[in-house]
């Protein structure tokens, strides 16, 4: 049995919000940029005025913000897209990016995380700063709209820029600025990857916060992607282009825990190409098939694969992430044998 590779199209859920950037950081922004004021900042390093502590994780370019793993009653992985939606681009020409970063209200009052902290980028020509901003659920799950973070806790907020589809990701460049800050940081959108915090390898397991093992079995660069154990039977996920390659990263998952674990809640991956994103599909083996949602039993162990479509090899100029519990692991797909 062979199947297209579906891609995003499976795992959408759209965008339900949208929220504008400004207030008091805004006031500051002609005066830096007129005065050329900026400090460059560095991709997991904390940043701190007397109202707020930030350190941005990562800056994405895309088609979707790039939304935690969530809980939906199939257990598949979503993303927030630009299309498909009334209140989004139907016609598919703007990209988001997406500035994850982490925030600590360090001062003695709420901090408003739409107003107070602000984001925008440039090119060679013009400023966007047409923004979402978005906040993950305590437990990394859900996206919603953000609203006030009280003194003493800790968010983990998207900055989503709305850009056109021809933007020129060679000419982006990043900035933010703080709520009690006259500094300007920015940083070019090729040094916003993931700060991952270790390599994802077959020597290297990752463990999970509900309890799950996660072990590479395999990765491998080839026309399909084949199931490797008898759940899988003779299943297989082709390219939807053809001529296009599949990655495929085979990943044993061990359920340690008490509950059983949707696949949405266990982890997921990115492609960074060229500057752009790309998410990867997690499918799962299963009654005899692949599938792309669905429980790991408690103490049970299955195969899942994470899969990505290129249309040619791999090169050194692409990133390959697994997505864990808020954390980027790196995975060299180059070295595949």
């Amino acid at each position: 049995m062979k199947k297209r590779f579906l891609g995003l199209c499976l795992a959408a859920c759209m965008l339900t919000g949208l929220a504008g950037c400004g207030g008091n950081a805004a006031e500051n922004l002609a005066n830096s940029i007129l005065m050329e004021e900026d400090e460059a900042f560095a991709i997991g390093q904390q940043y701190t005025d007397e109202a707020a502590a930030i350190t941005v994780e990562c800056a994405t370019l895309s088609d979707c913000v790039m939304a935690p793993l969530t809980t939906e009653e199939d257990g598949s992985v979503n993303a927030y897209y630009t299309s498909e939606n009334e209140d989004s681009d139907e016609e598919g020409d703007y990209l988001y990016l997406d500035c994850v970063s982490t925030v600590k209200n360090v001062g003695s009052e709420e901090l408003d995380l739409l107003d107070d902290l602000y984001f925008y980028c440039t090119d060679a020509n013009e400023l966007y700063d047409d923004c979402m901003v978005l906040v993950e659920s305590a437990d990394g799950t859900v996206l919603d709209d953000a609203g006030e973070l009280q003194k003493g806790k800790t968010a983990r907020v998207h900055y989503t820029l709305v850009l056109p589809e021809d933007i020129s990701w060679t000419q982006l460049k990043v900035f933010f600025m703080m709520p009690e800050s006259a500094t300007t940081y920015a940083a070019p959108l090729s040094e916003c990857k993931p700060n991952a915090k270790a390599a994802f390898s077959a020597d290297a397991p990752v463990t999970t916060a509900g309890g799950a093992v996660l072990a590479m079995k395999s990765c491998s660069v080839s026309d399909e992607a084949a199931s490797l154990t008898a759940a899988g039977g003779n299943t297989s996920i082709l390219p939807v282009t053809d001529g296009d390659k599949m990655v495929d990263i085979a990943i044993e998952v061990t359920n340690n825990g008490s509950e059983a674990l949707t696949l949405g809640t266990l982890y997921g991956g990115q492609m960074i190409e060229d500057g752009f994103n790309v998410l990867g599909l997690v499918a799962l083996e299963a009654d005899n098939d692949m599938v792309y949602s669905g429980s790991i039993a408690a103490g049970s162990t299955v195969m899942t694969h994470l899969l990505f479509e290129l249309a040619e090899e791999p090169t050194k100029d692409q990133s390959f992430y697994l997505y864990v519990d808020g954390t980027f692991y790196s995975i060299a797909v180059s070295d595949a044998e």
